[in-house]
């Protein structure tokens, strides 16, 4: 035969469900006093079996100013259940209020006349659960402001293409220009009837020469390009080299008449009277970056 049946005491009941992992407490009296608590709760709370007996206020006194008086008072006065999920507490504990996140249920216990005799309250800790969707909302801002950002950035970036590829169809508009201009000038050059030698400024060397000017110096082609203009001259330098020197730097011109100068052409000295002018050409700034003879 089976032992007889011993249902356990009420004692021995508390004692069996006060180790439960569930956070459940009893609460009587609309005080709310704490007639049982697991200690699963105890935990929560950050309390000792000490706060037994004692009114909720009293034992929790940092719940002053949250709804969850309010509701326990609710539900006591109107025998109902309140639920909640997610919900914010702030809770003292070791001397320091944190705060936690709870699911809850306060569920009223009616006695034979239909009154509420007590409070169940069940309670689970879900404070890193709302602590990582709260982290992961604050990443998908910060990923959406990024997001915005970078479009922003792209927008910019797209705008600055146009921009730049307007400019770079500018300038190769600017530079074909140039390029007819200069080939329109240098055609000019070829076909002037007096004689036109265009030296740079920097280094004086002859960048362009017409037929002209190669009759008038008695030089071949190949005994001016590439050479200075008085390496390629030498015998008018000591009269005429101080003079183009001052219309590099002062960037005015210098018109001569009917003057003499010697000239080696074809290998012989012969004296030549010329009229010429050393014509500065000048950048946009106003320095001068060539000198055009013209004789």
């Amino acid at each position: 035969m089976s032992p007889a049946y011993q249902p356990l005491s009420d004692i021995k009941v508390i004692n069996a469900l006060s180790t439960s992992t569930t956070a459940i407490a009893i609460h009587v009296t609309r005080n709310f006093n704490i007639q049982f608590a697991t200690d699963a709760m105890l935990a929560i709370w950050g309390k000792g079996k000490d706060v037994l007996g004692m009114p909720l206020e009293e034992a929790l006194p940092e719940l002053k100013g949250q709804p969850f008086i309010a509701m326990f008072t609710r539900v006591w006065d109107e025998c109902i259940t309140i639920s909640g999920t997610d919900a914010l507490a702030k809770l003292e504990i070791n001397g320091v209020l944190q705060d936690f996140y709870f699911d809850f249920e306060y569920r009223a216990i009616p006695d034979d006349t239909g009154k509420t005799s007590c409070i169940i309250h069940s309670a689970t800790d879900v404070t890193q659960r709302v602590l990582s969707r709260i982290k992961e909302q604050n990443l998908a801002e910060e990923l959406s402001a990024l997001n915005e950002e970078l479009y922003s950035s792209n927008e910019e970036l797209t705008s600055s293409n146009e921009e730049l590829l307007e400019s770079q169809q500018a300038l190769q508009s600017t530079y074909e220009e140039l390029i007819e201009s200069d080939a329109r000038f240098r055609n000019m050059v070829k076909q002037a009837p007096i004689g036109i030698c265009i030296i740079a400024a920097d280094d004086l060397l002859i960048q362009d020469v017409n037929d002209s000017y190669l009759e008038l110096v008695g030089k071949r082609r190949d005994e001016l390009e590439g050479f200075t203009i008085w390496q390629a001259v030498p015998e008018a330098a000591d009269v005429y080299a101080p003079i183009m020197t001052r219309v590099i730097t002062t960037g005015e011109a210098f018109i001569a008449r009917e003057h003499e100068v010697i000239l080696v052409r074809q290998g012989k000295p012969q004296s030549v009277v010329v009229d010429f002018v050393y014509e500065p050409i000048t950048n946009m700034d106003g320095t001068v970056n060539a000198i055009m003879v013209l004789v």
